[in-house]
């Protein structure tokens, strides 16, 4: 049916040529019978090639049956349709347009066509790409799943092929791989498995991670195939996947480039041009910054795995140390080091010998079976060329990863007896001797890490000092066993020894009232070197607080020397001074990683009007006297460090103690606790004890730990020990 000319005049207005907009007019047979000049810019036909040519031939591409029923619907309704499709600009370039097409009318009212206004809708479209693409990357924190979501969202929509390869430490790992052809799939799976990109050659995504620019391509010749080919066979591949233009790009978040994404056309009709890689860029941004943010993610992860593995280390080495401070005899200690549990080395294959000097060997302990090879490993020379011997001779660990280097390293060994693949054997060494060798097997190959060789070696220190104290205690117990006052110094030191870094009960002081509190610092994450101890020196009282400079198991050991030293002095020295002087000598002897402590030493008499009270001072804070009236005094001169210098200068002071008198001692974790810059300081100290007077031991122990982790928060930054004693 043909037009009317009114029809004709309308579209001819000179107002549609001012629309930027393509407006076509189109008769029931298909043709295009107006155009005006915003179509020429859109589609890229002239108006002589469009006027008089079929819809279809002009788009380029078909719409599909679905669609064009839903417009002629629409139009036979006399209503509009609304929607999107893509055609085929005269260059060849695809191209999507938003297109509004009503009913189109001729002089009779009749309808006679349609008229189509499309506008370009390629932003729009591109747009909702990119946000698919944000919500494919943030949909999980596995980067690898989202990598690979992405790759399939980018083919048909940038290219048939998509390649997506990441850095690591072994160069370049293909991390995703999507072909807009299923059928074609197995072939990138094999170009992948086969010729993986090559880090010292010239494949794109090595080039693009290397100098961190762009490369692409409009058009691939057959001489580039042959270029990045490495044989025929991946020529071949190449050639049944139909390269025809590609583009790669570097992913770079942060500065640092993570790897590249690279898109290739099978297409002849597809050739990339600066549009597409400039799209390509902005979706390469994007992942890379997820990327960047999973890896963050999984350092985070394996940083918390981490430090949860050296908490749990640390709480092993705290149970570790309890357990030997409560035995006493070398079968004790041994016992313990057999039955102690180390779930984080993964052994329970272990060998204990001690040093055999007379007859130059070295002895396993019974209850270390070897699995059965107790006879054959139960006595070894110390000329020897087998692990143990070695380990005595040069006083260093030795650690063998696997049954290949146990082999070649000790012959010797037996490799049908010897079930284990891997060992680990550390001296013990205390006060300068090497008392023995402790030994853990597994059964695999296993390779040690810095953080397992510390843990050795602090299980090793531990279980040396214990060993040394051990040895001392039963070379003296049997002189000792001759006189009852040697028989209750043993008990007394027999008790002293089970006990673990903290006493787990104070005693009962007739006439006294003892309390103690202890807040270990950051929950407990680290082993504390604060300490306290109170026990009977035979008619008075002990009382020790301490603080060792730094945490972990090396100030423990420190901790575990100082109080050991102190018990054991203090049973024949009764000044206060004496007894400092003597753990200073046992702390600058051992050497103990350059480690010092403060200790406030005070000797209890109870006496007819209280009890009297002597103080040294090692460098700790001075101990507060709460009188009954409100007053308050600090008791004690300052003396010096414990540990550092052969020579110390130390004071003793002494005063009385009467009915409803409180002496508190304390460790710079009260004073020093922290919120911001601020300090909680003597001053705070003293008034939450000024407020105390006349009340019970509990009672000003809570009162000044309350106060503390209320100013500094429920985790302090420093341990926190509190030792009250009150006259009742």
């Amino acid at each position: 049916m043909a037009l009317g000319r009114a029809g004709l005049v309308g579209l001819e207005s000179h107002l549609l040529e001012r629309v930027d907009a393509a407006v076509l007019a189109i008769d029931l047979q298909g043709r295009i019978l107006f155009a005006n000049r915003y179509a020429e810019t859109l589609y890229g036909w002239s108006h002589e090639e469009t006027i008089g040519r079929l819809a279809s031939e002009f788009s380029g591409v078909a719409i599909n049956a679905e669609v064009s029923a839903e417009i002629m619907e629409a139009l036979s309704n006399n209503c509009a349709w609304e929607g999107t499709f893509e055609v085929r600009r005269k260059d060849g370039s695809v191209l999507s347009v938003h297109a509004v097409d009503s009913p189109l009318y001729d002089s009779n009212g009749q309808l006679a066509g349609v008229v189509s206004l499309a506008i370009d809708a390629t932003r729009e479209r591109v747009e909702g790409f990119l946000i698919e693409c944000s919500a494919v990357l943030g949909s999980s924190l596995d980067y690898a799943q989202n990598l690979a979501s992405l790759a399939d969202l980018t083919v048909p929509f940038l290219g048939d092929i998509c390649f997506i390869d990441i850095s690591d430490e072994n160069g370049l790992r293909r991390m995703a791989a999507a072909h807009a052809d299923p059928d074609k799939k197995s072939l990138i799976d094999e170009l992948g498995q086969q010729y993986p990109p090559d880090p010292t050659g010239p494949h794109p995504a090595v080039e693009a991670l290397r100098s961190g620019s762009t490369f692409f391509l409009a058009d691939v010749t057959d001489d580039v195939v042959r270029s990045l080919t490495l044989d025929d066979n991946h020529y071949r591949i190449v050639c049944e996947l139909g390269f025809q233009s590609f583009m790669c790009v570097p992913l770079i978040a942060r500065g640092r480039t993570l790897g590249a994404v690279t898109l290739i056309s099978c297409s002849a009709e597809r050739r990339f041009g600066p549009d597409d890689v400039e799209l390509l860029s902005e979706v390469a941004r994007r992942a890379a910054i997820a990327l960047d943010n999973s890896r963050l993610y999984d350092d985070q992860q394996r940083a918390r795995a981490e430090a949860e593995s050296s908490a749990d280390r640390l709480r092993q080495l705290q149970t570790l140390a309890t357990a030997l401070s409560r035995a006493v005899t070398v079968e004790e200690v041994t016992k313990v080091m057999g039955a102690i549990a180390m779930p984080q080395l993964g052994s329970l294959n272990r060998g204990l010998w001690l040093v055999n000097e007379p007859m130059g060997t070295v002895e396993l302990v019974q209850g270390f079976d070897l699995r059965g090879l107790q006879e054959r490993y139960a006595s070894i020379s110390l000329d020897s060329q087998l692990p143990a011997a070695e380990v005595v001779r040069t006083r260093a660990p030795v650690l063998v990863g696997s049954a290949a280097e146990r082999d070649e390293r000790f012959p010797e060994l037996n490799p049908v007896a010897a079930e284990g693949a891997a060992f680990a054997a550390v001296p013990l060494i205390a006060e300068e001797r090497t008392l023995g060798v402790f030994a853990l097997g597994f059964d695999d190959d296993h390779v040690f890490d810095a953080d397992e060789i510390r843990f050795l070696t602090a299980v090793a220190d531990q279980c040396a000092q214990a060993l040394a104290r051990a040895l001392l205690y039963d070379r003296e117990r049997h002189e000792r066993d001759r006189a009852e006052r040697d028989r209750r110094r043993i008990q007394a030191l027999n008790k002293a020894l089970q006990t673990s870094l903290l006493p787990p009960v104070l005693p009962l002081i007739p006439g006294v009232e003892l309390e103690a509190r202890y807040q270990p610092a950051l929950a407990g994450l680290e082993v504390g070197g604060d300490f306290y101890d109170v026990f009977d020196t035979g008619g008075d009282w002990a009382i020790v607080i301490g603080d060792v400079c730094g945490k972990g198991p090396e100030a423990a050991a420190v901790t575990a020397v100082a109080r050991w030293t102190i018990r054991s002095v203090a049973m024949d020295i009764r000044q206060p001074t004496q007894v400092l002087r003597k753990v200073n000598e046992a702390l600058v002897h051992q050497q103990l990683d350059d480690r010092f402590c403060t200790i406030a030493y005070a000797r209890v008499v109870p006496t007819s009007l209280g009890i009297r009270v002597s103080v040294c001072r090692g460098g700790h804070p001075a101990p507060v006297i709460v009188r009954t009236d409100g007053e308050l005094e600090t008791f004690g001169t300052a003396g010096s460090l414990i540990g550092i210098l052969p020579e110390v200068r130390l004071w003793e002071e002494t005063t009385q103690l009467h009915t409803g008198d409180a002496l508190v001692f304390y460790t710079d974790g009260v004073t020093e606790a922290r919120r911001g810059r601020e300090q909680f300081g003597e001053e705070r100290l003293h008034e939450t004890l000024g407020a105390c007077h006349g009340q019970s031991a509990t009672k000003i122990a809570d009162a000044i730990e309350n106060a503390v982790l209320e100013f500094g928060g429920p985790e302090p930054s420093d341990d926190i020990a509190i030792l009250v004693l009150r006259v009742t």
